[in-house]
């Protein structure tokens, strides 16, 4: 479908762009207040780092698990009810994170919240912001994205105040029973847009036919070098998402400058993440990912070679600022690069394996700490990650060039 073909754009999609961040924000900062309850479960329980954060892993992967089958019940469903039940398990599981006393069940509720929580709210949210944008799909995407970033920062950071005024089984409390009441009143104003379904049935038929020699890639080859690209992505932004909080701590600096470093990437990432969309609309999805893979993969080590609280404060901001795009751009480059009645399966199946990447980050990361007893050698595995990722991405813009397809917008 042409440009000119295109429906008109609705405005009521920046109320759903709003809605999406901040729902999203919620979901996917919840999940990272693992971060922040850390230490105090360490200390109450006596686990191990790495013990502490294959929770997050468990999370991660459920949202990957869960967000492909909440993409396909909100095709058939629509968005709205899907995100509701999501709401709903999404309080429950925080309810129960309150009383937990063993891993087993620290993992159980962090599955809970992720697979049947984050996921139908995540996948979900953002597969509907691309519904409603053409010529700003990149600005959307960005806005929304950025939503996320900004609650990956404040969620964990306020929860951090949280439990030390009222301990970590009554933050868990407080956070499930803000969570229900905001995004509940949220949820009664998720919509699809004017005309989608019918989108969808022209996408399909679309479908049928033999595709042209000038067409991009197959579908499900995009998908699949995206996906092995995210999952290296991932492991090299989260080692500091999740660890940077704990590598503060061990540097000697106080409980809440570990916060206010852990917070600074959130807060810059929102800005960057917006930055990264109209980027994305001005040099395209794939290029816009491999700037922001490339200006990451370079800064993560740097956050061991710092030992003042002022240049993890500075170091927060840079990597914030540089990380940030990758995820906006894939959106971004699926959404140039797929028809939209495969949109919601080709992000669930990518962020699928972005959450892995996110887990395993977190998790070997704990690992190789608890076994160095430093973060030298956790953060350099980062960096190789981000090579990789940096390689398969230029191997697959070389691929699009070769063939003679650039990356374009496909059928609407």
């Amino acid at each position: 479908m042409s440009e000119d073909a295109m429906p008109k754009e609705d405005r009521y999609g920046w109320v759903m762009v709003a809605i999406a961040a901040i729902c999203n924000g919620t979901a996917i900062g919840m999940l990272s207040t693992v971060a922040i309850f850390a230490p105090t479960l360490e200390a109450t329980f006596n686990w191990g780092r790495g013990d502490i954060m294959a929770a997050y892993t468990i999370g991660a992967a459920s949202i990957g698990i869960g967000g492909i089958i909440m993409g396909h019940l909100s095709d058939k469903y629509s968005t709205r009810p899907v995100v509701l039940f999501g709401i709903v398990m999404f309080a429950i599981a925080l309810f129960l994170l309150s009383t937990v006393s063993t891993t087993g069940e620290l993992y159980l509720y962090y599955a809970m919240l992720g697979g049947l929580g984050g996921a139908a709210i995540f996948a979900p949210m953002v597969a509907n912001v691309g519904f409603w944008f053409h010529a700003n799909r990149g600005l959307a995407l960005g806005l929304a994205t950025a939503g996320q970033a900004f609650g990956q920062a404040m969620v964990p950071f306020t929860s951090s105040f949280i439990i030390a005024a009222v301990g970590w089984s009554n933050a868990y409390l407080a956070l499930g029973t803000a969570s229900l009441v905001v995004l509940l009143i949220l949820a009664m104003f998720i919509r699809v847009p004017k005309g989608h379904e019918e989108a969808t049935r022209r996408a399909r038929a679309v479908a049928q036919q033999p595709q042209s020699d000038d067409a991009p890639l197959n579908v499900w080859t995009i998908v699949a070098v995206l996906s092995i690209a995210t999952v290296f992505c991932c492991i090299t932004m989260a080692t500091p998402l999740l660890h940077v909080a704990s590598l503060a701590r061990d540097k000697g600096f106080s409980h809440d400058q570990a916060a206010t470093v852990f917070a600074l990437i959130g807060i810059t990432a929102m800005f960057g993440r917006v930055a990264y969309g109209k980027l994305a609309d001005s040099i395209g999805g794939l290029n816009a990912y491999l700037t922001g893979s490339i200006i990451q993969t370079c800064m993560v080590f740097w956050f061991t070679q710092i030992d003042s609280i002022n240049g993890l404060y500075a170091m927060s901001v840079a990597f914030g600022l540089g990380y940030s795009g990758v995820m906006t751009s894939i959106a971004v480059s699926l959404r140039e690069l797929t028809p939209v009645h495969r949109r919601g399966v080709s992000w669930g199946i990518v962020a699928l394996f972005g959450w892995f990447g996110m887990g395993s980050g977190a998790y070997f990361g704990g690992i190789l700490h608890d076994q160095t007893q430093s973060y030298i050698v956790p953060f350099g595995a980062a960096v190789g990650a981000g090579v990789i990722n940096v390689t398969i991405v230029l191997g697959l813009i070389f691929t699009l060039k070769t063939r003679g397809n650039r990356p374009k917008l496909a059928p609407a």
